[in-house]
């Protein structure tokens, strides 16, 4: 069995492939890559990043908290980020993808708080505009015998 963890993370990248102009969002999403060594071959990408992840247990039932980046990445020419006119309209369809209708992936987790939002960054080298989405999702699982966890 695929363990919460994983089914979460695949439920949110899952989520956000759905942002299309097809779908009604205001973006034409091309590429979600999960993680930070891959690089986008295709615009607007969006980049999920998982960080850091803490955990609280009471007996058998463990509250785990996970830090998620979404980093929404455009090419410079014709971006909405880069005229500083897009950030509300990405933040809306992303608040969409992950909150709208159901907003605990299918049930899988407690809850996906939104953090932070940073501004646009511009990259020269590869003319690329970035925004970043802070999110922590929170989630419970079990164990089964708590004394062989510590």
């Amino acid at each position: 069995m695929t363990a919460l963890r994983e089914q979460i993370m695949q439920a949110l990248v899952t989520r956000l492939r759905t942002i299309t102009a097809a779908n009604g969002y205001s973006h034409d999403v091309r590429q979600v890559i999960r993680g930070d060594t891959e690089q986008p071959t295709s615009w607007p990408a969006i980049l999920v990043v998982e960080g850091e992840e803490t955990y609280e247990r009471e007996n058998t039932c463990v509250q785990a908290t996970m830090a998620i980046e979404i980093v929404v990445e455009e090419k410079v020419a014709g971006s909405v980020l880069h005229k500083g006119t897009g950030l509300s309209a990405w933040q809306e369809d992303l608040f969409r993808a992950i909150w709208g209708g159901d907003d605990r992936l299918g049930g899988l987790v407690g809850s996906i708080d939104p953090l932070a939002m940073s501004p646009t960054v511009m990259s020269p080298e590869d003319s690329t505009a970035q925004a970043t989405f802070d999110v922590s999702i929170n989630y419970t699982f079990r164990i089964a015998n708590p004394a062989q966890h510590g």
